[in-house]
């Protein structure tokens, strides 16, 4: 009798959004990634969730609990007492807490031992629990996953000490991945260039494997497009590194000519930052023809994406920009500042704006709406280079390395 092949056993921490529900482009990427383990059948997959992480999971896979019950899943706490975050700081408490607890974990003998131990970020939190498993002998492998290089903190918008405690922590996490890892996945733009060179100085030896980022062209290409809401212009990703305070700019252009455009804002935001931005709208008298729409799940966005007229990009950090490749799949047009993600990503398929000019950006937004040549040729140029980024064919490459013994 033919024995049945012994699957790979795969721990991740995932703990990353404490006590809500959210996701971003590297969750995106993660949860695609477990599609894709499930899918082969030659992995066993236990996930480390909080209770926001848990339900940001389930969210994502509304449609196909089939992937949900296939995984093990380990409580995480991410507050002592509290069931929701009081205000926004409290998430690097959660940080914290859930460090402790997965640290905690590890030291049970009933808790692993498993093949490979992945880090879905080059954040503390993913990499610290996996080094301690490591020298207890619970982990035989770490694989570690970089996507976002965050700049030095004078570089940077915001708050000066949480930029330097953000840039601080991530060098501590690139020497702990290059002292610990023996697979670390970068994604394959110039700025996940810049981390491997970075990984490399800090002594990692081995080469870095250059990976894409995609998205599911069967699952977009069956979605119609929406019928209850066309919006003129749309936008994901609702925190300050996004650039939600530049909307304003871009929007008053944008309505100066085009009085009755709409304006479409996907993502959870803060109580701060929407009651800021919505104030800042009023001030202009402009605050017309928006929709903050929050989480909604991908059938949805598909469908709006495909019922807009633009996407626009006024985000000011990206290590991809996964969302501009949903808004090509969809059949928008983008516009966007030239990050060097973006362009070393998307080429000439984007319509760029000079970083950070909000005026030329509303400008070009309001011309792109206006030219139906320009508009039918950045369609047809985005179309055409999404074509190459599709995560069936990303994750049939990426998991060879994962059955390597």
């Amino acid at each position: 009798m033919k024995s049945e092949t012994r699957r790979i056993k795969v721990f991740v921490p995932s703990v990353g959004t404490g006590l809500k529900a959210g996701i971003c482009g590297g969750g995106t990427r993660f949860y695609e990634l477990v599609r894709a383990m499930v899918r082969d059948g030659g992995f066993e997959v236990t996930i480390a969730f909080t209770s926001g992480g848990l339900q940001s999971f389930k969210n994502y896979f509304a449609g196909n609990p089939e992937i949900v019950d296939a995984i093990k899943v380990i409580p995480v706490k991410a507050s002592l007492f509290l069931k929701k975050e009081p205000f926004r700081l409290f998430r690097a408490w959660s940080y914290l807490v859930s460090t402790l607890h997965l640290r905690a974990l590890t030291r049970r003998k009933d808790f692993g031992p498993f093949d490979i131990g992945l880090s879905t970020s080059d954040f503390f939190y993913h990499i610290s629990p996996l080094v301690k498993m490591k020298k207890r002998g619970r982990i035989t492998r770490i694989f570690s996953y970089s996507y976002h290089r965050y700049p030095k903190p004078g570089d940077r918008k915001g708050i000066w000490l949480v930029n330097w405690v953000m840039y601080r922590q991530q060098r501590w996490v690139y020497k702990q991945i290059a002292r610990y890892a023996d697979e670390a996945f970068i994604n394959g733009s110039d700025e996940g260039r810049e981390i491997a060179a970075d990984l490399k100085n800090y002594g990692y030896t081995p080469e870095c494997r250059l990976v894409d980022l995609g998205v599911d062209r069967d699952m977009i290409d069956a979605i119609p497009a929406g019928k209850d809401k066309k919006f003129t212009l749309i936008h994901i990703g609702m925190r300050t590194n996004k650039g939600i305070y530049d909307l304003p700019d871009i929007w008053e252009a944008v309505l100066a000519k085009f009085p009755d455009a709409t304006l479409g804002m996907i993502g959870g935001i803060s109580n701060e930052d929407k009651s800021r931005l919505t104030a800042e709208f009023e001030k202009r008298g402009i605050a017309r023809g928006l929709d903050f729409l929050g989480y909604i799940d991908d059938n949805r966005k598909f469908a709006l994406l495909k019922s807009a007229r633009v996407f626009i990009a006024p985000s000011h950090e990206e290590g991809w920009g996964i969302a501009v490749g949903e808004a090509m799949a969809c059949g928008l047009p983008v516009v966007g500042y030239d990050l060097i993600a973006y362009k070393s990503v998307y080429g000439d398929s984007v319509d760029y704006v000079k970083s950070f000019d909000t005026k030329d950006f509303g400008k070009k937004t309001a011309e792109i709406l206006s030219d139906k040549k320009m508009y039918e040729s950045y369609r047809a140029k985005g179309g055409k280079t999404i074509a190459k980024y599709d995560w069936k064919d990303i994750f049939s490459r990426e998991l060879k390395f994962y059955k390597k013994g």
